[in-house]
């Protein structure tokens, strides 16, 4: 008498395999998603951003004596008509209480030539901008305070050339302080870096 083992497993039934199919495709999918990403990121060209704050700083001007001069002669080349004198060899120098003493010849309509001084004492206006205040004035010796302002005025509009110069793009700078040296005038301005986002792709 013979027996017979049968060792075959029941064939699954169709709702397993259906799902196993399925779950290989999303795998299948889910990794050739993920390689095409990796290959896409590492062929595109590189690249990086930085931004750079900030930064301040500080900048010596030096007008010298020429130049200081050259402002003066062309604020004071025409005086208005309530100063019925015209000047010649204006000449800025530098004295040792920290005051400048702008000296001229004074011609007058009748042929008559007087010297004239001026005591200057220069700073920086609240608003950045570099002044001279005329504390007295001097014609012929004598004491006069008639033409003071107007004289101030003159020469504080050709400062502000100084004031409104610009530097390199990107920079702006203000001019914080002022001091009298045998040089001229030193000028301290605090210079500021705009801020800039620089993206470098090589």
């Amino acid at each position: 008498m013979y027996t017979t083992v049968n060792n075959s497993q029941p064939a699954p039934k169709p709702s397993a395999r259906r799902a196993n199919t399925w779950l290989i495709i999303l795998i299948s999918f889910f990794c050739g998603s993920l390689f095409t990403i990796i290959i896409g990121v590492f062929a595109l060209p590189h690249s990086s951003a930085s931004v750079k704050t900030a930064q301040n700083g500080s900048v010596t001007i030096i007008l010298s004596p020429d130049m200081l001069d050259i402002l003066a002669e062309r604020g004071l080349a025409k005086l208005p008509s309530q100063i019925p004198v015209s000047l010649s060899q204006i000449q800025f120098a530098a004295r040792q209480n920290g005051t400048l003493q702008l000296s001229a010849e004074a011609h007058t309509a009748l042929g008559i030539t007087e010297p004239v001084s001026f005591n200057c004492a220069p700073y920086i206006s609240s608003s950045g901008q570099l002044r001279v205040a005329i504390n007295s004035a001097q014609l012929g010796g004598l004491p006069v305070t008639g033409v003071t302002s107007a004289v101030e005025s003159l020469l504080n509009s050709q400062f502000d050339a100084v004031t409104s110069g610009y530097l390199t793009s990107g920079f702006t700078y203000r001019l914080v302080n002022v001091v009298v040296v045998s040089g001229g005038l030193s000028v301290t301005a605090i210079v500021s870096a705009n801020t800039l986002a620089l993206v470098h792709i090589p």
